[in-house]
């Protein structure tokens, strides 16, 4: 007997042509539920569904068209598999509008009182185990049981590893002694100048009054040393603010996996668990070195990207610190010795501020004792730089011996073959984490805050191509190959992994999320933390929401794009392009139009090396330009300079020679971007009129062509206040600097003050502008609202504050300009293909 043949569903991640990625995942969320966007997108291809007739298959391709998806109608078998990502409707809705939500098929599990929904089509396994939550659900606890195997047999630690750790110990606790030896001579000394000294410095000379100067110069350095030394240990430390807790009640399926883990490996039970915006976990004791209570922290990146498997063998890992109780506590007191050592060395606070401030009074007394103590402090750093230096050798040592002796039970617990796979995966989900922490950054000079960092992170995960995950795993191979670093290489570790040649003892290749319950929530609240880490004190109210944050993201990204596939290698001018006269291209016939942009490209084209060459030698020829001139401005005012400090090294510090310099490269600059500006004149040349075939092919619409030429020409006509603003802002940057370390010094705050009132006034001159054009990529809205929010506060304006505002505004400035020229190319691109056969 033969069965009717059905159809399947498939989407293999290729959209409907100009639509964008995130808001086609947003539509498909709004008509058929959030948690199962998230299973479609987040892996393709992906069976929608299975077991349609034709017509009905026919009738969902149409509706999933029509939201941006293109899906493809393939023959299937018969029979209806179990594992569908949606249940079959009994019948199809005539009218598209009307087609039913796709909902998640329900599967009954041995407690009555839980129900999960499956993650779509998942990979097939020899084992019977199949994972069965839909993102945004909770996997059963018995679920988590059914995955784990037999007995897990740890392998034992390696000698070399026991061998290092009690001398490494050791010396790690000799070198608080030697800092403690330090200090009680410098404390010896100081009594010594009180009790001592005097009998030994009213020897020295006859003379009262040098000998009452020496002595009380001399006194008070050794008090003012000794109390430098003992700061880090009295003064208190900088508490940041802790990635969010995890409740157990709330969150009972990770945290019965963390207990079984931890009872398979051995390990104590953490205390808490704590996530953070991390694409990575952590173990660390929780109150000092003497605490018998643990902390895991987990990143969130980790649940939104990876598999359970991949975040149970982290987990074991991080539990494989836990059974390091001298390791753990040793580290825990290198990284306070390392502290202690950083902060003494390069850190500067009141204590500093007040040696200087002896300086001050012409008070011969006060003057001695300033530079005493500055010259001892010196000398103290430099020997506490040693120490440090030995500190780091000896911990990175220890560390990465640590990192090894953990991976044992990460191996024992997932199998020598899926550690490779959890170290490429870490690396692919590090790259994501730090495209986002990137775009976030930039938000940051526009006022704007994601609401949801993880998983921000992991959409930029998903947009990785596969170029990009070939390159991020081939890397591998590269990273923490420095004797510099606290973890091993992937490659050795890797090596071990394979010389193990474990068996698997847990298996479950389901998506993490399932293994907490809101985690949407917890999300945003690590995202909060993690501002306020940074400094910025931002409330939940003013975060702005995932999908509005990307759609900006996406529109540089877009934009880049767009202009890298026009321009080519000559994309990036230092100047914005000439566009020609909008009446003058409406008496040309189309013909006329054609011929030109032929001639143009031909230019262009027969050029591009020559121009190609002026913007390498104009990079090199600005950069020596910025040097030089710091170099001047700094002899100017009396300092010595390091010829080599510079990346390009001077020729000379002597001023005459240097201006001699500057002027010639003025002139090399001039001729430069004279050679450029021909470029950029035949670039405006041809964008100009593929962008008037654009409207005539109806590719655009005219009043958009007009808004966008517009908004990008006053733009334009903002160049040199960018430039100015630009130059300005490194003035008053290396200024700022200079007044730090001589707060009197009056012709700097003089500068200062100039520099200044001239950002303010190129501020209000950029916004005064843009706040009278249209933003053609903003409906209703003015080019001056996407720079970052005025000044308002009444009183006078703090250099730091103007500094940091013209920053953001020149920045703002930029991506602005960018996104118009990209807007353009997109549209003449699309001219220009238009009329390919004549072009």
């Amino acid at each position: 007997m033969h069965a009717e043949t059905t159809f399947s569903l498939v989407f293999a991640g290729r959209l409907v042509a100009g639509r964008n990625a995130a808001n086609v995942e947003k539509a498909f969320g709004s008509r058929f539920g959030e948690a199962v966007a998230q299973s479609v997108f987040g892996s393709t291809p992906r069976t929608l569904k299975r077991g349609l007739t034709r017509e009905n298959a026919l009738k969902f391709q149409q509706v999933l068209e029509q939201i941006g998806m293109v899906v493809q109608v393939i023959p299937s078998a018969p029979e209806v598999s179990d594992l569908s990502l949606v249940e079959q409707p009994a019948e199809v809705p005539e009218s598209a509008e009307s087609v039913p939500p796709l909902k998640p098929k329900v599967q009954q599990q041995e407690r009555k009182s839980q129900q999960t929904a499956e993650f779509g089509v998942l990979p097939q396994r020899p084992t019977a185990r199949k994972a069965k939550a839909e993102p945004g659900n909770t996997y059963a606890i018995e679920e988590m049981d059914k995955a784990f195997g037999e007995t897990l047999a740890i392998p034992p630690a390696s000698r070399s590893y026991l061998l290092k750790l009690l001398p490494v110990a050791a010396l790690m606790l000799l070198l608080p002694i030697i800092y403690l030896g330090i200090t009680a001579m410098s404390a010896y000394g100081a009594l010594w100048m009180m009790f001592s000294g005097p009998s030994w410095f009213f020897s020295l000379s006859s003379s009262s009054y040098f000998q009452l100067m020496g002595f009380a110069g001399a006194l008070i350095a050794s008090v003012l040393l000794t109390l430098f030394l003992l700061r880090p240990l009295l003064a208190k430390a900088h508490r940041e603010p802790e990635p969010v807790r995890l409740d157990p009640q709330r969150e009972p399926v990770l945290f019965h996996l963390v207990e079984r883990i931890t009872t398979a490996i051995g390990a104590p039970m953490p205390h808490e668990i704590r996530v953070d915006t991390e694409a990575n976990a952590s173990a660390r004791l929780a109150h000092g070195v003497f605490s018998g209570k643990l902390t895991l922290t987990l990143g969130l990146p980790l649940i939104y990207g990876a598999s359970v498997q991949t975040v149970a063998g982290i987990l074991a890992h991080e539990f494989g610190h836990f059974t390091q109780r001298w390791s753990m506590r040793s580290m825990y007191m290198v990284h306070g010795i390392n502290n202690w050592f950083y902060r003494q060395i390069h850190e500067r606070d009141n204590w500093d501020k007040f040696v200087e401030d002896l300086h001050k009074p012409d008070f011969f007394v006060l003057n001695i004792a300033a530079f005493l103590a500055q010259v001892s402090s010196y000398f103290c750093r430099l020997l506490l730089s040693a120490l440090a230096f030995l500190a780091s050798m000896f911990s990175f040592s220890l560390s990465r011996q640590m990192e090894f002796d953990a991976d044992r039970y990460e191996i024992a617990l997932l199998g020598s073959a899926e550690y490779r796979n959890t170290a490429k995966t870490l690396r692919i989900l590090n790259a994501g984490h730090q495209l986002a922490a990137q775009d976030v950054y930039l938000a940051l000079n526009n006022d704007k805050w994601v609401d949801n960092l993880p998983k921000l992170a992991e959409l930029k995960r998903r947009k990785l191509s596969e170029k990009q995950r070939i390159e991020i795993v081939t890397s591998i191979d590269e990273v923490n190959k420095s004797l510099f670093v606290s973890h091993p290489t992937d490659q050795a570790r890797i090596r071990k992994a394979v010389d193990a040649e474990a068996l698997p003892h847990f298996e479950h290749s389901g998506p993490a999320r399932g293994l907490l319950c809101d985690i949407e929530r917890l999300s945003r609240l690590a995202t909060l933390q993690w501002y306020r880490s940074m400094g910025v004190d931002v409330k939940p109210a003013d975060l702005t929401p995932l999908s509005e944050f990307e759609s900006e993201s996406d529109n540089l990204e877009q934009a880049s794009q767009a202009s890298a596939n026009y321009f080519r290698v000559l994309d990036e001018l230092p100047q914005h392009l000439p566009l020609l006269e909008q009446s003058a291209l409406e008496e040309k016939s189309e013909s006329q139009l054609i011929a030109e942009l032929l001639a143009a490209k031909s230019a262009l084209d027969e050029s591009e090396a020559v121009f190609v060459k002026a913007r390498q030698e104009l990079d090199d020829c600005l950069e020596h330009q910025a040097y030089y001139r710091q170099a001047l401005f700094l002899r100017r005012a009396g300092f010595e300079i390091d010829l080599n400090r510079y990346r390009l090294p001077l020729a000379s510090d002597d001023i005459q020679e240097i201006t001699i310099i500057i002027n010639e490269f003025k002139v090399s600059e001039g001729t430069l971007r004279a050679t450029l500006r021909t470029c950029a004149t035949i670039q405006g040349q041809r964008l100009s009129l593929a962008l008037e075939l654009a409207g005539r092919k109806e590719i655009a619409k005219r009043s958009e062509l007009q808004a966008v030429r517009n908004a990008y020409t006053r733009v334009a006509a903002l160049e040199n206040s960018l430039d100015q603003l630009f130059s300005c802002n490194e003035r008053l940057e290396l200024l700022l600097h200079l007044l730090a370390d001589q707060p009197d010094n009056h012709q700097f705050s003089r500068q200062v003050k100039s520099e200044v009132a001239t950002c303010e006034q190129l501020q209000r001159q950029i916004r005064q502008t843009l706040n009278n054009v249209s933003d053609p990529l903003a409906q209703n809205a003015a080019l001056g609202s996407a720079l970052p929010n005025a000044y308002t506060e009444a009183g006078p304006r703090q250099p730091a504050e103007a500094l940091a505002d013209g920053g953001r505004i020149a920045q703002q400035l930029v991506r602005i300009s960018f996104k118009l020229k990209g807007r353009m190319a997109e549209i003449a691109l699309q001219a220009e293909l238009a009329v390919s056969h004549r072009v």
